[in-house]
């Protein structure tokens, strides 16, 4: 996952309203364009950084 597509993921998880609470079960390490490890994590529900 790309920051920029993390960032698309939180956009539409904050639309659904601020009360959502989400338990990052599921996160993917952040990965440049051209497909290098960043080593950030991020929640592929809600999108936010997540220590991994």
């Amino acid at each position: 996952m790309t920051k920029d597509q993390a960032a698309e993921l939180q956009a539409k998880w904050h639309q659904q309203g601020e009360s959502l609470i989400c338990e990052h079960l599921k996160v993917e390490v952040e990965c440049s364009n051209d497909g290098e490890l960043m080593g950030n994590s991020y929640c592929l529900a809600c999108g936010a950084a997540v220590a991994s």
